[in-house]
């Protein structure tokens, strides 16, 4: 009684919202006319209506620019204002209107859509009954539609506790296998995206391998659901459902990978006893598996031993504190690939398949990482000896040498380098394409260089340096200069040897396919000792954008050799001549590309680049001329150390941000980041962080609502205290807004938030 009570409060609260809509509208619908009637010709009309009421809503007059809407004809010209209108006034808690505005838009397609938004609206602030009328009325108008597939309404349904509707849809599949199969992959990714795993497996487990995407070069679609929901089954802590779903895989490799990801899943939450049972078990199968088939291509099969996965299985044994069965998995993987090869040798027609897919090497180089040099030499011997006799392309058998050679270096057997060097040069005067011996001609001198071989590794420059000019091929012989610098960095053959590369770069036709090779050059030539090498180089173009890509790439090359003075030295200079690059955007884009770095997992938000510490980060972004560049940069940042934990720099960061932000001119567009930031936040689960961003909306109604949002992710996380001193917060600014329905509307459905998470 007490749930019907507040929604009739709510309802009349619409009701007169509504009313108030209707007389506003008719007043501002004469007055608008009157003004209009003025203007000549539709198009004029048009265009002078929607920028009325784009100010309008600029200025948060939402009732004056949905009365003005009636007054558009051109169908795209309304969409473009209603979804503005809606959006904003939905961000504001003016709910009624962004309704009112959907409703006037004529492409039914057009109107779903901005109800669909409207409906995410409402459920960001709890208010499931109102955004489950709003989906049903969404649902009536696609069906007016030329295709309307009730597919695309399983997750609002369910948003929305409209479950018995999802049901329902379910309970009627096609009896075609492959239109069943791709209707249970979507209701198990409508479960997923509520965080429902458990309801999602009912669906996934019905649906056929390699029917969703019958292409074996791809992975199947199947595995990847059921890995998902393997992975939020973990995040729930439900480990035992999580291996009931890992075992209903059909490949035996599938199953390891899936009990590998539960057995890390264990580890990080300091279970290592579960963590190498789920491995003993993932070992049991893999013994079982006799080949791995892989298809890197379409057209290209290859087929491995079980080794790689044995190997994969020792690196968690040993992260498991188990590093003794760890070595007992490699050694079974180094036999594995012995008796592997020894089968593959027996038929002619895998002769070239096996050599680069299954070496022992690969087994070796873990036994490096573990510290365990004299096992690692055991096999480097035998895949020595193996490289001498085993068949294959001459280019393919010197990659191997090179491997097999780089790996001896690392465990300290430089005698046993300078033979396989001797004995893999010779094979490589047998590859055909010169680009790729010549290449392989440099590692050689390289691995001579590293072991202390320069007389002999000279030999090899003198002789290959010449050739790679011929082929005028720029990073070969910025390659060749880096050997000669490792050797002596006041070599004689430096010099003439930098003069030439630079011959090569300036018959290149534009300064876009100059910088890169500059860009090699300079960070080969970066030394403390002999600086003045790469600052030769930076004078000899006076081009202020080349100039800065080179300074930058020496102020990261110097703090990547921890030489912070020159790197300090270099980035200043950068930044004094970036002041002379006269286009504005062209500089700011050169400094953003260089102090961020876009990654996967940023939620499409840059991240400070690595090669910067936080004080160069900030010193190159207050360089950006930009504010509103400037601002973005420092709330991405600001975001990613959140994410991070860095919670110091983050703040830090944060106020530089508010700082840039002050002197934009155009704000709308800025809004608009800090609601973006706002929800990633909220994704990212860092609500601490969402809640500095919702109080630093400008506007009343829109810090309401970004507030709303935040108590109620909070709610759904079961931090009750946090999302109650958050709703606190906004009855107190709702409080301050000027007395009427809207207010009192705002103030009811706070208070409904609250009572709902009692």
């Amino acid at each position: 009684m007490k749930k019907y009570v507040s929604l009739l409060i709510i309802s009349c609260f619409t009701y007169i919202s509504l009313v108030n809509i209707a007389h506003s509208q008719d007043k501002i619908n004469r007055l608008a006319s009157s003004q209009l009637q003025a203007l000549e010709g539709d198009n004029d009309k048009n265009q002078t209506t929607a920028a009325i009421i784009q100010n309008y809503i600029q200025k948060q007059k939402y009732q004056e620019a949905l009365a003005l809407i009636s007054t558009l004809s051109d169908a795209e010209q309304i969409y473009s204002v209603v979804s503005n209108l809606a959006q904003k006034a939905g961000r504001a808690g003016y709910y009624e209107v962004a309704l009112a505005a959907s409703n006037k838009i004529p492409n039914l397609v057009y109107r779903v859509q901005v109800l669909e938004s409207l409906a995410d609206a409402h459920l960001a602030v709890g208010q499931q009954q109102q955004a489950q009328a709003i989906v049903n009325q969404a649902v009536e108008y696609s069906k007016q539609t030329e295709d309307p597939p009730l597919t695309n309404w399983l997750e609002p349904w369910l948003a929305t506790g409209q479950e018995e509707k999802v049901r329902a849809f379910a309970a009627k599949l096609s009896s075609d296998a492959n239109e069943a199969a791709f209707n249970r992959s979507l209701l198990t990714h409508a479960y997923l995206n509520q965080g429902r795993y458990r309801q999602a497996f009912e669906f996934a487990k019905f649906i056929p391998d390699n029917i969703l995407l019958p292409l074996p070069e791809y992975t199947d679609p199947k595995i990847e659901l059921l890995l998902t929901i393997i992975n939020q089954s973990l995040s729930a802590r439900d480990f035992a459902f999580a291996k009931e779903v890992a075992l209903t895989l059909t490949q035996k490799e599938d199953q390891v990978n899936a009990l590998q990801i539960i057995t890390r899943a264990y580890n990080k939450d300091e279970n290592s006893t579960e963590a190498v049972k789920i491995l003993e078990r993932a070992f049991n199968i893999t013994k079982t598996i006799e080949l791995v088939e892989v298809v890197p291509e379409r057209h290209l099969y290859l087929e491995y031993s079980n080794a790689t996965i044995l190997i994969s299985l020792a690196r968690d044994y040993v992260n498991s504190g188990e590093k003794q069965r760890g070595l007992e998995l490699l050694a079974l993987a180094a036999q594995s690939i012995a008796e592997f090869n020894q089968q593959q040798l027996s038929q002619s027609s895998n002769r070239e398949l096996f050599y680069s897919a299954n070496r022992i090497w690969y087994v070796a180089q873990e036994y490096i990482e573990l510290g365990e040099q004299e096992e690692a030499a055991v096999l480097l011997e035998k895949a020595w000896q193996e490289s001498l006799t085993f068949p294959g392309k001459p280019d393919s058998r010197v990659a191997d040498i090179l491997t097999i050679a780089q790996l001896e270096q690392e465990i300290g057997n430089f005698d046993l380098v300078k033979t396989i060097t001797s004995k893999g040069r010779a094979i490589n005067q047998t590859v055909t394409e010169e680009q790729s011996r010549l290449s392989s001609e440099l590692k050689f001198a390289n691995l001579l260089a590293e072991i202390g071989e320069q007389k002999e590794a000279v030999a090899i420059l003198e002789q290959t340096v010449p050739l790679i000019a011929k082929l005028d091929d720029i990073f070969l012989l910025i390659n060749s200069l880096a050997i000669y610098k490792k050797i002596d960095a006041k070599h004689t053959a430096i010099k003439p040897l930098v003069n030439q590369i630079l011959q090569q770069i300036y018959k290149l036709p534009s300064d876009y396919e100059k910088t890169q090779p500059l860009e090699n050059l300079v960070a080969v030539l970066a030394d403390a000792n002999v600086p003045q090498l790469a600052w030769g180089v930076v004078q000899q173009f006076q081009h202020p954008e080349l100039q800065t890509n080179m300074l930058l790439t020496l102020a990261r090359k110097y703090n990547n050799l921890n030489h912070s003075d020159l790197s300090s030295q270099s980035l200043n200079q950068a930044l004094v001549t970036s002041q002379t690059i006269s286009n504005i955007k062209t500089k700011d884009l050169l400094l953003s590309q260089s102090v961020g770095v876009f990654d996967h997992s940023s939620y499409g938000f840059l991240a400070p680049s690595p090669a910067w510490n936080e004080n160069q980060i900030i010193q190159i972004t207050q360089a950006l001329s930009q504010p509103k560049t400037q601002a973005n940069i420092f709330l991405d940042f600001a975001f990613n150390y959140a994410k991070q934990g860095k919670h110091e720099a983050s703040a830090q960061t944060l106020t530089l941000a508010w700082q840039a932000a002050s002197t934009i001119k155009q704000k709308p567009a800025w809004e608009d980041k800090l609601w973006k930031t706002l929800q990633a936040s909220l994704d990212a689960e860092e609500y601490d962080f969402a809640e500095q961003i919702a109080l630093a909306i400008e506007g009343v109604d829109y810090q309401i609502t970004a507030l709303r949002r935040v108590a109620q992710k909070y709610a759904i996380a079961k931090q009750k205290p946090q999302a109650r001193h958050i709703l606190s917060q906004a009855q107190q600014l709702a409080n301050t807004l000027e007395p009427g329905s809207h207010k009192q509307q705002v103030l009811s459905a706070i208070a409904n938030q609250i009572n709902s998470q009692q």
